[in-house]
C-alpha cells in the first residue's frame, strides 16, 4: 500500500524503528495534504508494485 492515506494526505517519512533510529539518528517526515500529489505518488507506487520492484513483505 503507498504511503497515501486517502487520496489527500500523503505521509513521507524516513523514520526507522530501529535502535539507531530511536537513540541516535536524526529522523524526519513531512505530511502533505495535496490531492494531485498524492495521486502522482499512488501512481509512481503501483508501477512499482507492477513491475516487481515493490512486494509485499
Amino acid at each position: 500500500m503507498p504511503p497515501v492515506i486517502d487520496r489527500e494526505h500523503t505521509l513521507i517519512t524516513s523514520a526507522n524503528f530501529t535502535d539507531r533510529g530511536q537513540t541516535r539518528n536524526i529522523e524526519v517526515g513531512v505530511a502533505i495534504q495535496d490531492r494531485a500529489f498524492a495521486a502522482s505518488v499512488t501512481r509512481q507506487w503501483l508501477n512499482l508494485v507492477e513491475a516487481g520492484i515493490m512486494v509485499r513483505a
